[in-house]
């Protein structure tokens, strides 16, 4: 797996950068620096991060959604194709996310 890379939307605006990236669980979870976030989007994710940490579960689906709405998409460093990001989450100075799981025809 590639450890760098950038978050973009998609007129390709880029989010954030991240760096160091790593396997956590089935996650992806990397150091990140915004970019070019726009200020409406980082305050749903500034509201999330909060929900998650005061544990009020009951408000996330309707959080979720508006940053799937994003349509957020991961592109690794060297690559031009961008990758659904899946479940993406900030906190702390990281990103989290989660990529499509890969899917292959049979060879028949």
């Amino acid at each position: 797996m590639k450890t760098r890379g950038a978050v973009v939307d998609d007129a390709g605006a880029i989010w954030f950068r991240f760096t160091d990236a790593r396997d956590s669980y089935g996650a992806v979870v990397a150091r990140c620096e915004l970019v070019d976030m726009p200020s409406a989007a980082r305050l749903v994710f500034e509201e999330h991060e909060r929900r998650v940490a005061r544990q009020e579960l009951c408000f996330l689906e309707k959080l979720k959604n508006t940053i799937r709405g994003f349509g957020l998409r991961v592109v690794w460093e060297g690559e031009r194709q961008g990758v659904e990001a899946l479940d993406v989450q900030l906190f702390e100075g990281e990103v989290s996310f989660r990529l499509p799981p890969i899917t292959s025809e049979p060879a028949w």
